[in-house]
């Protein structure tokens, strides 16, 4: 079984539904990958079930997920040297309503530097065509210069293999890490999101894990076409901002 049972999964071609801690108060949430637990794996007895799947108990959130919450944070927050700038957050301010709404793309963007796509595709056509063109003429006639940009062509797309399938881990990383701001929050007093939680030393491994509750925390909302959606179905490049 999947993360979410199949019977309540919407497909790709129903409306992605309102957010479940508004309609079901009671619905439990992974602590890495933020998406509803499903009701078998809550209605365990005697288990405290914090996690969807075995794959995320063993990938919890590490140093980069933290980055990524902090600018995140930094972002919703407006702080200066967040990278807001770089965002359309300015633009989408209602009458009366400046809480600021960030994409998921323009957080990926932001935590991990990214430069726009019309600057990359404007790079990649100043220096395209010069190297192959040289390659191409001295492989004429020559049975070992094809051999060797035949290998070429192969490293180059290993490369690109290796480096689309580094993005969309980043870009999952980034919607895991939006999803938890959306059903956890952030700590209201900054100072205690940067120092350790501890639950006591006979606390079990399973109650030291996740987010601690009994420190207030300002929530998120996640939306999709200006409207507030369940986040483990939200779809796309949607947006977070803070919850009123």
């Amino acid at each position: 079984m999947s993360w979410m049972d199949s019977w309540s999964r919407p497909n790709k071609s129903s409306a992605t539904p309102p957010p479940l801690y508004l309609t079901k108060g009671d619905a439990k949430y992974c602590s890495t990958c933020g998406r509803v637990i499903g009701d078998r794996r809550t209605h365990q007895k005697n288990k405290i079930v914090k996690y969807c799947s075995d794959g995320c108990r063993e990938h919890r959130p590490g140093p980069m997920d933290k980055k990524i919450d902090r600018t995140i944070l930094a972002l919703l927050l407006g702080q200066e040297d967040s990278g807001l700038e770089r965002t359309d957050a300015k633009t989408k301010y209602r009458k009366g309503d400046h809480r600021n709404v960030i994409t998921c793309d323009e957080i990926e963007r932001i935590a991990f530097d990214r430069k726009t796509e019309a600057t990359v595709a404007e790079q990649t056509d100043e220096g395209f065509g010069s190297e192959n063109d040289d390659l191409i003429v001295g492989a004429e006639g020559d049975e070992k210069s094809a051999d060797e940009s035949s290998d070429a062509r192969k490293a180059d797309a290993l490369e690109k293999q290796k480096a689309g399938n580094k993005r969309a881990k980043e870009r999952e990383m980034v919607r895991r890490a939006a999803r938890r701001a959306v059903v956890f929050g952030f700590p209201v007093d900054q100072a205690e999101a940067e120092r350790p939680q501890s639950r006591g030393k006979n606390a079990s491994k399973e109650e030291q894990e996740g987010p601690p509750e009994d420190i207030p925390r300002r929530k998120c909302e996640a939306l999709m076409s200006g409207h507030v959606v369940e986040p483990s179905y939200a779809k796309g490049n949607w947006s977070i901002r803070w919850r009123e």
